[in-house]
């Protein structure tokens, strides 16, 4: 399986998370490891908002040490890891956990990254569109046309100029299709990255 520089790349957080790990009733409602945990903790902080995260990968966690020493990423299964945590695995587990969240919240929104993009495309597709307000995709991956011509929410896009995950033609197609939906969209391209 090859991936892209910028899949296998990163920084590592100094600090320990303050957020908890729960498990909602739903499936897993689970933050995966530290550098994550730091992630939503930023985002609860800077919006004064509950974060939640669902676990997409059925517990399997990516050591970090990678990050320091590529040589460790060789001993990952990743095919494997796609293979177990693949859309029709966790597409299910995605509507219970947005479902029980919109059962305790007026308005959820859901932000995604790269292998996240189908599912909040998913939730802003749904017929019944209380199951989230609005949805962000930063590098979006694993996009179909059909989610994206079904959005219902308000959409932001993130998209980095050179992404062969967010292709330039479903790119194109998704600055085609979500503004003919008629629902408030943002799109940022973000040129050189």
């Amino acid at each position: 399986m090859s991936l892209s520089k910028c899949c296998i790349e990163g920084k590592l957080w100094d600090g320990e998370p303050v957020g908890e790990k729960r498990s909602a009733q739903a499936k897993r409602a689970t933050y995966l490891e530290t550098i994550l945990k730091l992630h939503a903790d930023q985002y609860a902080k800077e919006v004064n908002t509950t974060v939640y995260m669902l676990d997409f990968y059925g517990g399997e966690v990516l050591p970090a040490e990678f990050l320091k020493d590529m040589s460790q990423l060789r001993k990952v299964d990743l095919p494997g890891v796609m293979v177990r945590s693949s859309k029709e695995t966790r597409e299910p587990e995605l509507l219970r956990f947005a479902t029980e969240l919109g059962s305790q919240y007026n308005r959820v929104g859901a932000i995604s990254f790269c292998r996240g993009g189908w599912a909040v495309f998913k939730l802003g597709a749904r017929s019944d569109s209380s199951l989230v307000y609005c949805i962000s995709a930063v590098h979006p991956s694993l996009l179909e046309k059909l989610g994206i011509e079904q959005v219902e929410v308000l959409v932001q896009i993130l998209a980095p100029e050179n992404d062969f995950m967010f292709s330039p033609e479903m790119n194109a197609f998704a600055n085609r299709a979500v503004p003919r939906s008629g629902v408030s969209y943002d799109y940022q391209h973000f040129l050189g990255v």
